[in-house]
Parts: structure tokens; sequence; C-alpha cells
């Protein structure tokens, strides 16, 4: 199948709960067809294309974030004319632009530009119960700098202009991870971390406890967070075996402390750009997602993805079981893994993956890439289900993103389309997909 049109793509899946109700109403709306995979599992409809908002047919599409206000999503994307957002080292600037859709996935409104000078960094999007904290990396006078703006539901500037978070920060390529708890927020970047205020200003800054690929969720006594810290190495000569990109985990207090962060998995290899690990949590516990290439180098054998609980409370390295996810094969060939993602569906955990033919980290650029989901148990204890493809094409998907709001639907963002010289550019779609049902019990107490 050829690509006709680069696209990102937003899904929209139904909990279980009223999954009845849910897929008739797919099924009347949408003509919706059944992905492959676990029966029952995933229903989709049409994609709905949103147009860019630069202009031009030159235009890349890419880093999506999505958050909910409970109802509604609110999506962020980065815009650029240069390729391409799989280059290493990129020192290029874009625009940054962010759109509300409403719970069937449709745009509301035009789209509104955020910076004109972001960064080929992923920002950050969360819900504060009242607004949204958007958190992103641009270029200033002094080098790149990670900034802070909230918005209203309705997509209104709370501050006239951003406020600074920190300036300077050493890397473009970063992903910010951000969470909202009851009397604050929490905004993490590399080398370093910052509380921010429900109305507006940084709290406390601290240039210790963060990593190059971030993610953060609130918890009753703080937040937790990984974060993938990149090591270092002296001299002018890179060593035999290069250093690793260590997964950690970190526990923050109201009160301020931090307990870690303990290394949990490294990536061996220099360049790991885009693995990283993810977490959720059912409320009494928390689930990793991440990708396991604790191997002597990551072109030797392709690194396999598991999930693995722990604790809400933070306190040493987890060394709870690992529960692999059998991922399949692209021609015939154990596919690498990156981007896992994993949300709290309000009955169960949804991971979402893209699995790719080559890696994008030592510069061999894949030529197939997709993205897959696999349901989790509620207390993440025991093998995953089985996986499925939730974009069923030939075509090269990659950067998930998942949220899920109040009602217990879920807006999943990616990337479709890679740009350069044999691939259209990448470009945005919306899709609405319900859960068919599936197998699913109370979370453990």
């Amino acid at each position: 199948m050829r690509l006709t049109a680069a696209c990102l793509t937003v899904f929209l899946v139904a909990s279980a709960e009223g999954a009845e109700r849910s897929l008739d109403v797919v099924s009347e709306a949408l003509a919706a067809t059944t992905l492959s995979g676990m029966a029952r599992s995933i229903v989709g409809g049409a994609e709905v294309a949103i147009p860019v908002a630069m202009g031009g047919a030159e235009v890349h599409q890419t880093n999506p974030v999505i958050a909910s206000d409970g109802e509604s999503f609110l999506i962020v994307w980065r815009e650029s004319t240069e390729c391409c957002f799989w280059k290493e080292n990129q020192q290029t600037t874009g625009e940054l632009y962010t759109a509300r859709l409403n719970s069937r996935g449709e745009r509301i409104g035009q789209p509104l530009l955020i910076s004109s000078i972001a960064t080929t960094s992923t920002p950050a999007i969360t819900f504060d119960g009242t607004n949204y904290l958007l958190a992103w990396g641009e270029f200033g006078p002094l080098g790149m700098r990670v900034v802070a703006q909230r918005f209203s539901p309705d997509l209104r500037p709370v501050e006239p202009t951003p406020f600074i978070i920190f300036n300077p920060v050493p890397s473009p390529d970063m992903r910010i991870g951000s969470a909202c708890g009851p009397d604050d927020c929490l905004i993490i970047f590399e080398d370093g971390h910052a509380l921010v205020s429900k109305t507006g200003g940084v709290l406390s800054l601290s240039l210790r406890t963060g990593g190059l690929k971030n993610a953060v969720i609130p918890t009753e006594s703080g937040y937790v967070a990984t974060m993938m810290i990149r090591q270092q190495w002296s001299g002018p000569i890179m060593p035999p075996v290069p250093p690793t990109d260590a997964n950690h985990i970190a526990e923050f207090s109201r009160d301020g402390t931090v307990a870690g962060p303990f290394e949990f998995g490294y990536l061996s290899g220099y360049s790991n750009e885009q693995i990283g690990a993810s977490l959720a949590t059912n409320g009494s516990s928390i689930l990793i997602a991440a990708v396991d290439s604790n191997y002597e180098h990551p072109r030797l054998v392709r690194p396999p993805l598991y999930v693995t609980p722990v604790p809400a409370k933070i306190s040493s390295v987890p060394f709870a079981p690992r529960f692999y996810v059998d991922v399949g094969n692209i021609d015939g060939r154990q596919p690498w893994i990156s981007d896992p993602q994993v949300i709290w569906t309000g009955k169960r955990y949804l991971l979402v993956y893209q699995r790719s033919n080559e890696s994008f980290t030592h510069r061999i650029l894949p030529s197939k890439a997709d993205i897959w989901g696999v349901w989790i148990d509620p207390d993440g204890s025991g093998t995953p289900g089985s996986p499925f493809d939730l974009t069923a094409t030939e075509q090269f998907e990659s950067l998930p993103a998942i949220t899920v709001n109040a009602r217990g639907l879920m807006a999943l963002a990616f990337v479709r389309g890679r740009g350069g010289e044999d691939s259209p550019n990448p470009r945005l779609f919306v899709k609405t997909l319900s859960d068919g049902g599936g197998r699913s019990r109370p979370a453990r107490r």
C-alpha cells in the first residue's frame, strides 16, 4: 500500500464500562470496523484530517502530546518545514500549536499558535482541575530554556506570556514531564525539576533529579516519575563500550524531599532518544512500562518490552517481577520497540508502543513502523494479553501519546509519515475508537 498522506492520528477509545451503548453509537455513526488482535478488543471508525496550521506542503507535524479536562481533549504538536524529526541533534526551531478536540475527536475552533521558536523537545500538557498547564522548550537569548503557560479549557491564555521555568537547559531533544496534584504541579526536564503554582509562577526549583525522557503521575503523597538519565564520559574519545542511558524512578514528596532516583534498567549505547519509560497508577500501586535493552550492544539483540508493578511509595529500586509483552515480528524478525505509553482506564491498563524494523538510535532509518496496543491486568501482575495492531496499515507510524478523560474515553495520538526523500511528511489526523469489551476485573486494593 502506498502512503498518500503522512498523518498524526488521535484515537478515542471508550472504556469497557458501558461498552454495549458505546459500541452501538460508534457502529451507527462511524461504520466501525474491528481491528486485529484480541477478540472484542478495539473498534474504530474513520479518520478525520486536521489541516496544517502553518500552511504549505513541506510542513512536518510532530511531537504530539494530549490531555483531557475530564470531558474534551487538548492536543499540542510542533510544526516545522525542516526535515526530519528522527535526525539526531537537530538544533532547529519550529512552531508549537494547540487545538481543542471534543469527545468524538473533532476539532473545536482553530489551532492556537503557542510559540514560534519551539525546539525539537517534546512538550508536556496536564490539567490542574481548572486550567491546562503547558510546558515546552524554546530557544531564548541565553540558549534553550523551559517555559510554561496556563490555558483555560476553551483555550484562553491565563498568563499573557509564558513564564520561565529554567534557562538554559542542555538538550533540545528532551521529553518534558508534568503532572498536577491537589495544590501544585510538577514539571521535570533534563537536569532538574520545578514545582509550579496553580495560580502561575515557580514555587521551587531544583537542578537535580531530572532526565532526558520524563514521565510523571500524581500520588497521595506527592508525585512519582520515571526519567531516562544520560550518562556522560570524560575525554575526547568515546570508550569502546559506550556509556548507558539509564531508566530511573523517583518519588517527590509534598514536603520537598526526593527519594531516589533509583536505577531500574539501563539502555545500552549512547543514543536512545525515543525509548524511555512510562507509568500509570490504579490508585493503590504503580505500573511501569519500559524497554529492556540490558545487553552488551543494542544492535546485537533487539530490546523487548515489559511491564512491572511497584508500590505507590517508592523507597528503593523496584525489583518487582517483569512481565514481557509478546511483540511479534516484522518480516520474520523481532522488531525494535520504542515510546511505550501506559494509562489506567478506570478498569484496567492500556499499553501502546511503536514497533519498527530498525532502530532510530543508530542513524539507521526504519522503513516500517506501526503502533500496537495491549491490555494489562488491573493490578499489573500477570502476563499481558494478546497485542493488537492499532493502525493496521503499511504506512509509517511513530511517537504515540495517550490520555483518558473522566468517562473512560481515551485519546491516543501518533505520527504517520516520517519525511525525507522516500516518505511523505507527517500530518495530523483524528480517529475514534471504542473498547470492545475484553476481560477485566476490579483492581486489588
